[in-house]
């Protein structure tokens, strides 16, 4: 669990709202469930990723960082995540660089990165599945 300033970790629990707001409209989409903050409200084989989407083909895994918490320490909760497939980590367009470094320092091949930046402040995501 990333230690994150109480600024940082609100604006982590927005993304993950934004993330269930955008993939909740979607047509095959069957159910999304997330875990702000310290919640834990759905688990898929023991491991809580910040948010899964249940949809008609399967699931999408997401995991969200925020600029303190795309770090070592960090990376190994993104080993535990690998173990259920293919999975999504979301970083501040920033730290793009920096997260594929420890995502190849840590084998983690299945991982597909997702940047986020506000934009007259609104969040504008690449590349969502």
């Amino acid at each position: 669990m990333a230690v994150r300033s109480f600024q940082n970790q609100d604006f982590h629990d927005t993304i993950i709202k934004t993330l269930k707001e955008i993939y909740s409209r979607r047509k095959d989409t069957i159910e999304v469930y997330i875990n702000p903050g310290q919640e834990k409200n759905a688990a898929l084989h023991g491991i809580y990723p910040d948010i899964i989407v249940k949809n008609q083909r399967g699931y999408l895994i997401f995991e969200v960082e925020t600029l303190d918490s795309v770090t070592e320490d960090e990376s190994n909760e993104w080993s535990n995540i690998s173990t259920l497939g293919t999975f999504y980590l979301v970083v501040p367009d920033s730290y793009q660089e920096d997260a594929t470094k420890l995502l190849v320092k840590h084998l983690l091949r299945k991982t597909i990165i997702i940047t986020y930046k506000l934009v007259e402040s609104k969040l504008v995501f690449s590349k969502l599945p």
